[in-house]
């Protein structure tokens, strides 16, 4: 995902566009909905690794995050809440490309809430995909409706309804719809009574969504004859409301395609919340999960133990570099957590500084995170660290973000976001790599985002009003 947009969510009529880049960071005093934002890749991730009847898996029992229900993330007195996202999409070889921005709306009247709207942006056309219970009521492409009336698969891991597949030899699902019979119309009226149903449905079936500018040229590729020389003697104009209808089709057609891109990037995200747990002396063997660094860190010996000893000696020794200790493990079933530093005996981790147990899980979902192409969304990774410590810290999570290893890092740590600026200002980093966004919150209750700079010393310009002070 580029960017993240959430409106009537909670604290938040609007956050505006925040981008995430390789580096984004998420400042501002209590209570004015950065976690909030924090939070809204996890609970997209939350939603599909496990199956539910919703579009979001709001809470349950042992997840990572909890937003209550529907209706208790909906700002107040408000019915409708939504998020939009622009995506990222690999190159693929289609007739129409996916969409660049895409908007869900929550009907949050019930805890569980259901989705009524989904808004595609592609060519500079809004598509908006209309649901009414389990079906595909209709689309609207720039003022124009069309009815479709068709049944969706919704839930069950689904971010989004989605159009389900089609029976064995049906291959066109829109034939019999309101929509339908307007792209036949138009093909009709575009070319010679010969041509037969089955050819005029085919043309429609494979004209792109496309550009107003670009769309004649495209629906004058037609391998029929008379409905080519139709098109090129039409006006854009004149095709306005064909290419419309194709648009809303497609629309539809693309729901499947964005739910798996939603459903890619929800996967990638790994998580590491604000409360990490305490460290014991050892830790018993488990089969628990080992492909993620858990919520609070709890799976953390279990994920060293799942390591080759060349990975574990890579991770001690690049974390030794950047923040002055490493990690070691010894012992069988029970496994011992110690903590290295160059010229002192190793530690076991309970009996040494609780900073130390707290930030490793940071570190090490952070190693797994750049390994594995991955998001990786830290809240307060500064918890129990000295200053200079949290300095450090910021100068790794400056290094260590890339366009495929993307970090969201909500703190209250200056120590912190300095070193990134600093990191810029010496020219390690690009400015445009980073997202600073800085949040307040109003008398009134509610809560804006905005996006902040670094000046030429490396610091932040404009922090938000209470940030140092009350």
């Amino acid at each position: 995902m580029k960017s993240l947009r959430l409106w009537n969510v909670r604290g938040f009529e609007d956050t505006g566009v925040i981008p995430l880049r390789p580096l984004t960071l998420l400042v501002g005093q209590n209570a004015a909905g950065k976690s909030t934002v924090a939070r809204w890749l996890p609970l997209l991730r939350q939603s599909v690794v496990r199956s539910t009847p919703a579009p979001l898996l709001w809470y349950v029992e042992g997840g990572d995050v909890d937003f209550g229900g529907a209706d208790r993330t909906v700002r107040r007195r408000q019915v409708e809440m939504g998020f939009e996202v622009a995506l990222d999409p690999p190159p693929l070889r289609l007739p129409t490309k996916p969409p660049d921005h895409v908007e869900v709306v929550i009907d949050a009247s019930t805890p569980t809430g259901r989705v009524s709207r989904v808004v595609l942006s592609n060519h500079g056309d809004r598509a908006e995909i209309r649901f009414e219970g389990d079906n595909i009521k209709s689309v609207s492409v720039r003022g124009t409706d069309f009815a479709v009336d068709r049944g969706a698969e919704a839930g069950a891991s689904h971010i989004i309804p989605v159009l389900p597949r089609q029976p064995w030899g049906r291959t066109h699902w829109w034939l019999d719809t309101e929509l339908g019979k307007a792209l036949i119309s138009w093909v009709s009226n575009l070319s010679h009574g010969r041509a037969t149903p089955q050819r005029r449905a085919a043309i429609a079936a494979n004209l792109p969504w496309a550009p107003q500018r670009s769309f004649r040229a495209e629906a004058a590729r037609s391998d029929l004859p008379s409905f080519a020389e139709a098109i090129t003697g039409s006006s854009p104009a004149d095709l306005e409301p064909l290419r419309r209808a194709v648009a809303a089709r497609s629309a539809v057609e693309l729901l499947p395609l964005v739910d798996d891109l939603l459903r890619k990037e929800a996967l990638r995200v790994g998580y590491i919340g604000p409360f990490r747990k305490n460290p014991n002396r050892y830790e018993r063997m488990s089969a628990i999960s080992t492909d993620f660094v858990d919520v609070a860190g709890a799976n953390l010996p279990m994920v060293l133990r799942s390591m080759e000893q060349d990975e574990l000696d890579a991770l001690s020794e690049w974390s030794t570099d950047a923040l002055g200790f490493g990690v070691r493990l010894s012992g069988g079933e029970h496994i011992e957590v110690s903590i290295t530093q160059p010229g002192i005996p190793d530690v076991n981790i309970i009996d040494t500084g609780f900073g130390y147990s707290q930030v490793l899980p940071v570190i090490v979902a952070l190693w797994r995170a750049q390994l594995r192409a991955r998001t990786l969304v830290v809240e307060q990774p500064e918890l129990h660290l000295h200053p200079a410590l949290q300095s450090r810290l910021g100068a790794v999570f400056a290094a260590t973000a890339t366009a495929e290893t993307k970090l969201v890092v909500e703190t209250h740590s200056l120590a912190l976001v300095n070193a990134v600026g600093a990191a810029i200002e010496e020219g390690s980093l690009s400015a445009d790599d980073v997202t600073l966004a800085l949040f307040e919150r109003a008398a009134d209750g509610v809560n804006a985002v905005r996006l902040g700079t670094f000046g030429k010393d490396g610091r932040v310009e404009d922090l938000p009003s209470g940030f140092l002070s009350g």
